[in-house]
């Protein structure tokens, strides 16, 4: 990859970080969302992050959209290295249960990938295979604007 698409990625991502809002709850949480009047090429980079409708929208997965975003937008060579898994216990577990299937799932390929070490570890690395997933689905989609912005 160039300088010169980095930089390009670099700043579409700032573009689209731009069109999330943190939103608070009458219960006092709170949630990331795409903003009412965001342009259609966000709305359509959350849907692609969502895997085309396959998995249903949540709180964590908007999260790992904006972290995508925030990682890709500071570090385009690296974004990776921005990621952390959660520490909390009680979050891991929310975000498993949230979509018990899809992420059951992600949890298995930790166990496969690394082996089981423990509980909480294979959840915050089963987290964090989903934070990857969110950021190479985020960075493709925005390579692909960038070629068809070129193509045009």
């Amino acid at each position: 990859m160039t300088h010169e698409t980095r930089e390009k990625i670099r700043i579409l991502a700032g573009e689209a970080l731009a069109h999330f809002e943190f939103r608070d709850r009458y219960d006092g949480s709170g949630y990331w969302a795409v903003e009412d009047r965001a342009p259609e090429w966000v709305k359509n980079l959350v849907w692609a992050a969502h895997e085309d409708g396959k998995i249903l929208p949540d709180d964590f997965r908007y999260l790992f959209i904006v972290e995508a975003l925030e990682a890709l937008a500071e570090n385009p060579d690296e974004p990776e290295a921005l990621l952390v898994p959660e520490t909390y216990n009680s979050q891991l577990l929310k975000w498993l249960e949230v979509s018990p299937s899809y992420r059951e799932g992600l949890v298995g390929e930790a166990v496969a990938l690394y082996g089981w070490e423990g509980l909480f570890e294979t959840l915050q690395t089963g987290h964090l295979l989903e934070k990857e997933e969110v950021l190479q689905i985020v960075r493709e989609f925005l390579e692909n604007a960038i070629e068809e912005e070129e193509e045009d």
